[in-house]
């Protein structure tokens, strides 16, 4: 799933304190370790309902009713912990985050290599580590269901359903993903404070622990907030072709209107990986691994 949190800070110990980025409307909390508001919590569990003008949080009590006002690093002090499942956090997280979605897939348009992402109909939880994936073809088990790998699993296939029971799981991509390297989507991602710092792979700035960035957990590859929203806009340009200037690491691309190279793209996708001393765009293929020079 996304690694907008580390799974390790959300154990058993549910030490992971509410900062400043995990404060979301939803989000549900308990007393943390520098709490000094006597029973106010009622000993249980609340839920972020807001926050005030000096970033306070404002926490509805569940067994009281009564609304307060808590500590989220202010003076250093957290006055809360995350009690919301792993989960439900980054369901929360991901909230207004997620990739842009068009028309729901039907039997009919549900062909190989069209990227998705969840539909209307979704119920399967991260099995798609809430990003995008691509159409492989029909199920071999289920009749009106379709096959889709998820590029976060790179690996695994999961079923999904495209009219059956007038259910629709998958939605059409409309948008494509800022990229890693190897082509994995970055996803949202928080590092609790405490943790250390990452390093921007774009810009090398240093992202403070506690901030929000854009990662691929696998291949330890990180965008600050500036260096993710300056490459959406290449990403977004479905169907453009990519020159000179628009050459950038990470992009996903296809083969484009001269292409001369029979299959060495395995007539799909892959990312750019950088670019040769003529200029000429590196890209590494999906269906291969394989990595070639392209005009």
């Amino acid at each position: 799933p996304p690694d907008l949190l580390t799974r390790t800070s959300m154990g058993n110990s549910g030490s992971c304190v509410v900062t400043p980025p995990l404060l979301l409307v939803g989000v549900r909390v308990k007393r943390g370790p520098d709490w000094k508001w006597d029973d106010q919590d009622g000993r249980g569990e609340g839920v972020i309902v807001g926050s005030d003008a000096s970033g306070w949080a404002k926490v509805k009590w569940d067994r009281s009713g009564d609304t307060n006002l808590y500590r989220v690093g202010q003076g250093g002090s957290h006055d809360l912990e995350v009690a919301s499942s792993y989960e439900k956090l980054v369901d929360i997280l991901y909230a207004g985050q997620g990739p842009p979605c068009g028309s729901k897939i039907t039997a009919g348009d549900a062909t190989p290599g069209t990227r998705v992402v969840r539909g209307p109909d979704w119920k399967w939880g991260l099995q798609d580590g809430a990003g995008r994936g691509t159409i492989e073809g029909p199920s071999q088990m289920r009749s009106g269901w379709v096959k889709v790998r998820w590029d976060y699993h790179a690996i695994n296939r999961f079923d999904y359903r495209v009219g059956t029971d007038d259910c629709y799981d998958l939605a059409r991509c409309t948008a494509e993903a800022v990229s890693c390297r190897a082509g994995h989507a970055l996803l949202p991602f928080v590092k609790p404070p405490g943790s250390g710092g990452n390093v921007c792979d774009k810009c090398s700035k240093i992202i403070p622990n506690g901030d929000r960035m854009h990662r691929c957990q696998t291949c330890d590859y990180d965008f600050c907030p500036e260096c993710y929203r300056s490459a959406m806009p290449q990403q977004a340009a479905a169907g453009a072709v990519v020159t000179a200037a628009s050459v950038r690491e990470g992009v996903r691309v296809k083969r484009g209107p001269d292409w001369t190279w029979d299959d060495q793209d395995g007539d799909g996708e892959g990312v750019i990986v950088g670019s040769n001393s003529n200029g000429w765009a590196r890209v590494k293929w999906d269906c291969s691994g394989k990595t070639n020079s392209y005009r």
